[in-house]
């Protein structure tokens, strides 16, 4: 016998949570094909339930989701357009249950407007990878307002606290890229100040002390930029610590080992500006030496092999800087040895 409508709508609903939850794990595992493919179906699925009753929240939220799922695939399939599109048909969803008032204000308001908060951040990614400066700035703006009044409502909570770091942080590369470099600074530093508080009440949490890195990496990129090198070196140093300290706990993880190797680079470049090739030259080495033992793992790692000749390329740099230069010729033709096309070196 056929289900009655209720139960049929309840087995659809179940059956999209299922899809969902496999293109999760498809996502996760790097299959972006299968991932889509999973999504869209939930999408489908999750449009016709909300088409039978566009009054109920719960469906119409769902549908929002799976429209961020969908944008998440296609951005990193490098198709920004589609994703932005995506990115956009959720926003529209969460804008407008985030107008209607609820009987439980607490709770379901919040929810929606931590949606919000995600939506124009989405969004305003996608427009600063494409230029769109000035439309990325009014998102990560909005962003940031609805992030800043739930970390005021709540201001023991860590989840809201993080939010509201990240999103002073995307503020910041958005106004960076606009050359406004003060702001951008002022933005990132208000960032590192809640990862530090964050980072200072539970040391050991691994994901905390990789935002802290990140956030005195940005600080140090921005002075660097103004000119400021010391002040620099102090935020880069700080990030190395960090860094080395992660890479100590499990030696094992590449993408520690990567910002060990980029702090550095980092230090190294501000070094070398300063005159101080010797300096340079060791930082530059130490690097080379992170990079090439993680390429000597992945031969096939293109960014890594680019990284080893860039290595060498920095080497001969602060080799020339020193007055040495048959070292010098000697690293840059190993640069152009590993990496002949690249046009860095």
């Amino acid at each position: 016998a056929a289900l009655p409508d209720a139960a049929s709508a309840d087995e659809q609903s179940k059956r999209s949570v299922a899809l969902t939850n496999i293109g999760d794990v498809m996502y996760w595992q790097g299959d972006l094909t299968g991932a889509l493919e999973k999504y869209q179906a939930a999408l489908a699925i999750r449009q016709r339930l909300a088409a039978t009753d566009p009054t109920s929240a719960r469906w119409q939220r769902e549908v929002s989701v799976s429209h961020e799922k969908v944008g998440n695939v296609v951005r990193d399939q490098g198709d920004a357009m589609a994703a932005l599109a995506e990115y956009r048909a959720s926003l529209v969803i969460r804008e407008a249950l985030a107008a209607i008032p609820t009987e439980d204000p607490t709770p379901t308001s919040e929810t929606r407007q931590q949606d919000l908060l995600v939506g124009h951040a989405l969004v305003g990614d996608v427009l600063l990878a494409q230029g769109d400066t000035a439309g990325a700035l009014a998102e990560h703006q909005i962003s940031l307002t609805i992030a800043q009044l739930l970390a005021a409502k709540h201001p023991t909570d860590t989840e809201h606290q993080l939010d509201l770091s990240v999103a002073q942080e995307k503020l910041g590369n958005t106004l960076l890229a606009q050359g406004d470099t003060a702001s951008a600074l002022a933005s990132y530093r208000a960032s590192l100040a809640i990862g530090e508080a964050l980072a200072a009440n539970a040391p050991t949490n691994v994901n905390w002390q990789h935002a802290l890195w990140n956030g005195h990496d940005k600080v140090g990129n921005v002075l660097e930029q103004q000119g400021d090198g010391t002040g620099a070196l102090v935020e880069y140093r700080a990030a190395l610590a960090i860094a080395e300290a992660l890479a100590t706990q499990d030696s094992t993880n590449a993408r520690h080992q990567r910002a060990v190797a980029a702090g550095h680079d980092r230090i190294g470049a501000v070094r070398l500006a300063q005159g101080d090739s010797a300096g340079a030259l060791a930082e530059f080495r130490a690097a080379k030496t992170i990079t090439a033992t993680l390429a000597a793992r992945d031969p096939s790692d293109a960014i890594l092999q680019r990284g080893v000749a860039i290595g060498d390329y920095q080497i001969a740099a602060a080799l020339l800087a020193g007055g040495d230069q048959v070292g010098a010729l000697a690293e840059y033709r190993a640069s152009a040895d590993v990496n002949p096309f690249d046009p860095e070196v």
